[in-house]
């Protein structure tokens, strides 16, 4: 048995079974950069049909009803920005010096998926919904109407709201456009339609060190760390603080950060995408020698999201000062 919750807001609908079916899904796209992103879209729609010529270019094709088989089919596109009054949907356009496998949506193709690949895979970003306009004629004579996906539609005229409109060429093309409705504006609905969902992101740490330093050289001259923080995903981590405790014997002179602000007990990144990693090298003196060993500890003491993978939330170099201080020695 089956159930589902449509979003009043949008064509988004959530399809649950009873009894509850476990199966591997899709993972959802919950950032909002999803505007001119590269989506591989899917649907069911329409084939090719005959080539739409204009002042003696071919700017498209019709759609093929005799051929409408409900065969799945792929292609890809580029989001331009949001739907004009209407920001749970982003908009892409049919371009004719677009990607070689670029698609346009036809009559079918509603309600098929659009996917987006970040760094641990692909997540499901939008929902097919429309496409503006698709009904041309070459005179005001309806009888004639015909759908089409096109490359540039000036010269034709469109129906809007029952309405044929003739479009004036112009020095730039007027491409179809196509909404699609954004699961990343609809987040806050899925949440609580859905329980137990969880956007996680596997934060992990380790240390890199200098080794294999000449016996010969002075200790003064220093001895580099570094700590990598990586995001295996499958979300963006945000706010990411990264506790920082260091060997006695050595003294800290400096350091850079390919992101964020660190100090000598800390680190903040701010932002960590999916598949992203930064790094903190820091430059030290050693200042007591003892004859011991310690550790440089790393840990991950704040996220914004939550971690299912603790094992590498941790991470230690191990240090040794000897008793002369003439070089420090790491492993």
């Amino acid at each position: 048995m089956t159930s589902i919750v449509k979003d009043a807001q949008s064509d988004l609908s959530v399809l649950f079974f009873t009894p509850a079916v476990t199966q591997q899904v899709a993972l959802i796209n919950i950032e909002t950069n999803d505007i001119a992103a590269f989506v591989v879209l899917q649907g069911r729609g329409m084939e090719r049909g005959d080539v739409v010529v204009t002042a003696g270019h071919t700017n498209g094709w019709k759609w093929a009803w005799d051929k409408w088989w409900a065969i799945r089919r792929w292609g890809v596109n580029r989001y331009i920005g949001e739907t004009p009054g209407d920001p749970l949907c982003a908009m892409a356009a049919f371009d004719n010096n677009g990607d070689p496998d670029e698609c346009m949506l036809s009559v079918g193709d509603s309600g098929g998926p659009g996917f987006i690949r970040t760094g641990s895979g692909w997540k499901l970003a939008t929902v097919n919904y429309a496409v503006d306009p698709y009904l041309f004629t070459f005179s005001t004579n309806p009888v004639s109407a015909f759908e089409a996906s096109l490359f540039d539609y000036a010269g034709l005229y469109c129906a809007t709201n029952g309405t044929w409109n003739y479009v004036p060429p112009e020095a730039s093309p007027a491409p179809c456009l196509m909404s699609n409705t954004r699961t990343a504006k609809r987040v806050a609905w899925l949440t609580n339609i859905v329980d137990g969902i969880i956007f996680a992101a596997d934060i992990g740490l380790v240390w890199r060190c200098e080794t294999n330093r000449p016996s010969a050289e002075n200790a003064a001259k220093g001895l580099w760390f570094e700590v990598v923080v990586t995001n295996a995903g499958p979300y963006t981590a945000r706010d990411v603080l990264i506790g920082l405790t260091w060997h006695s014997g050595i003294r800290l002179r400096g350091g850079t950060a390919t992101q964020g602000i660190w100090t000598t007990n800390g680190w903040v990144v701010s932002t960590l995408a999916d598949g992203a990693a930064a790094t903190l090298r820091v430059d030290t003196v050693v200042w007591r020698s003892n004859g011991q060993w310690g550790t440089n500890t790393a840990s991950v003491a704040h996220s914004d999201k939550p971690d299912a993978v603790t094992s590498n939330n941790s991470a230690t170099c191990a240090v040794y000062l000897p008793s002369t201080a003439t070089r420090l020695l790491v492993d």
